[in-house]
């Protein structure tokens, strides 16, 4: 399938990948020719009135153009949506909210997320 980068996300014969919903883009291991899209796009988590969950899904891209292109990509998302830059972030866990389970939440899935967006 044909894959098309543009500020509002990756889209894709099959559907559309949101900018929003992007934690990252890496190199594939072991495969040169290939990038890996991690996601976290939002999942309904009950009915009407219900809270949005985000779920985590990794996405590979494999690339049959011109050699190279795949770094060109990585290249091109890092200067749409600038990542770059970001290197700290400050998270502020409220101990009671949730269940108590803040730190819980944020070790097995903001640390997860913020290690996919490289920070």
């Amino acid at each position: 399938q044909i894959a098309r980068l543009n500020p509002t996300g990756i889209y894709l014969d099959s559907g559309v990948i949101l900018a929003d919903d992007i934690a990252g883009i890496e190199s594939a291991v072991g495969k040169e020719t290939a990038l890996v899209v991690h996601t976290y796009s939002h999942k309904n988590a009950g009915c009407f009135g219900g809270t949005r969950q985000r779920k985590h899904k990794s996405v590979l891209l494999t690339f049959v153009g011109p050699e190279g292109e795949e770094r060109e990509w990585l290249e091109r998302w890092k200067k749409m949506w600038g990542r770059e830059g970001l290197r700290r972030v400050l998270v502020v866990l409220n101990p009671v909210s949730g269940g108590k389970k803040a730190r819980q939440v944020c070790d097995s899935i903001v640390k997860k997320m913020l290690a996919q967006a490289a920070i």
